[in-house]
């Protein structure tokens, strides 16, 4: 039978654990951050700048792409890495199955991939107190550091473009984020 002395004391086994031996609450080894592929994959994005965004673009050319498809070719490119060629929920499972995911936007590392909910304004209050079916993923990106993003996101905005985090909707939209390793 299971009392709470147990409950305590197998909590603090799994704690040790995760401290020791580097485990993440899914079942699996945390990854450690590598730097170089996160500078990698950036450099790799960089290549891409001015593209012109397509929605839903054929991701068998790289002369336009969607926000997710530019993700794919930046990874593959820079990382080796191939996630397949879905959409934004398909990285951020993989990421969740693969990889080191967060919904801390403070634990982000350059080259990580981030995910956003849907536009609702450009003030922080338009995204206070919504529930978590309210911020279904509808956009990514790859966090660059220093608060910058490198993403595409619309044909006005003039395609692949380095853009502001924290502190624009950008920031207020953050569902979460990591590295598909």
């Amino acid at each position: 039978m299971i009392n709470a002395k147990w409950v305590k004391t197998l909590t603090l086994v799994a704690m040790i654990g995760a401290a020791v031996f580097g485990f993440s609450g899914h079942g699996q080894a945390a990854a450690a951050y590598n730097p170089t592929i996160g500078n990698k994959v950036i450099e790799a994005g960089k290549k891409y700048l001015g593209v012109p965004y397509v929605w839903g673009s054929s991701r068998a050319t790289k002369t336009s792409m969607d926000c997710s498809e530019f993700v794919m070719w930046a990874y593959r490119d820079g990382a080796g890495i191939n996630m397949g060629t879905g959409g934004a929920n398909s990285q951020a499972d993989y990421i969740k199955k693969h990889g080191t995911y967060t919904t801390n936007i403070k634990n982000l590392k350059k080259g990580d991939i981030v995910f956003f909910s849907a536009y609702r304004g450009t003030s922080a209050s338009s995204y206070k107190g919504l529930t978590a079916s309210q911020k279904k993923i509808t956009h990514v990106g790859i966090y660059m550091g220093n608060n910058k993003l490198i993403q595409t996101y619309s044909k006005e905005s003039g395609g692949v473009k380095i853009t502001s985090f924290e502190g624009t909707h950008w920031g207020y939209r953050f569902v979460g984020g990591g590295r598909p390793y």
